[in-house]
């Protein structure tokens, strides 16, 4: 399966993105943090439901404050 925005394949998508359960994402966050990084941006493109957002905050965000 390709990805027709970047024309990469959904794994190389995966490896360069952070996507997933909120389990999921605390895991690859946290594999960043170990490598160095201090901050993360997190886009929601197409968003329209606030629970996503929510959740985001509550399981994954949460861990990292």
């Amino acid at each position: 399966m390709r990805c027709a925005r970047a024309q990469i394949s959904l794994k190389e998508y995966k490896d360069r993105h952070v996507v997933g359960t909120p389990a999921q994402c605390v895991e690859k966050i946290r594999e960043l943090v170990d490598l160095g990084i201090t901050y993360v941006v997190v886009i929601f493109p197409d968003m329209k439901d606030l629970q996503v957002l929510r959740l985001f905050s509550d399981k994954v965000i949460g861990c990292f404050a």
